[in-house]
């Protein structure tokens, strides 16, 4: 919060994955003070797919959960069908949360780097093709990622999060001037 409403500033970089670096492109697009660079590490781009992948993430871990597929369960009635909003992988989905989700984009990145803030993008071809339209050439950098882990399986099953290029990936970013 300091680093967002500071007078003075401070040569600051922001690190977001997936949601997290939705959080830091808003963030830096709205902040008075904002940082130097932000790193942006496989961000959501589409929110409908993202809500997708969340409600199909809840089945499958309640399949695997009771050793059983998904279709006999509902054939069962042992579980209903996860819907938003709800109560899906354990959070509550609110309306607010959801038709936030739904909106979620990356419309601020041509904002952020006007505003001068160097962004450096980790994500798939595709996207990053897609998004080096929208800015400012000087002050965006890009690497294409390869496969990327199931972000909610892997938390669920509470091994690392941490892609194994990461590191590389954020020493490139940071060495771009």
């Amino acid at each position: 919060h300091q680093l967002l409403v500071r007078e003075v500033p401070v040569e600051a970089v922001w690190f977001g994955m997936r949601l997290g670096a939705n959080l830091a492109l808003h963030a830096a697009a709205m902040s008075r003070q904002p940082p130097a660079r932000i790193v942006l590490w496989d961000p959501v781009t589409n929110g409908r797919c993202h809500l997708d992948a969340v409600l199909a993430a809840h089945r499958r871990e309640v399949a695997d959960g009771k050793g059983i597929t998904w279709e006999r369960i509902l054939a069962r009635g042992v579980e209903p069908e996860p819907e938003l909003p709800g109560n899906v992988l354990g959070f509550e989905f609110s309306d607010a949360l959801v038709d936030e989700l739904l909106r979620l984009d990356l419309s601020a990145l041509g904002t952020v780097t006007r505003r001068g803030v160097a962004v450096s993008l980790a994500s798939s071809a595709a996207v990053v093709e897609e998004l080096r339209l929208r800015c400012d050439p000087p002050n965006f950098s890009s690497s294409v990622l390869g496969p990327q882990p199931d972000w909610l399986r892997t938390q669920a099953d509470g091994t690392p999060v941490a892609p194994p290029d990461i590191f590389g990936a954020l020493r490139r970013a940071l060495e771009v001037a």
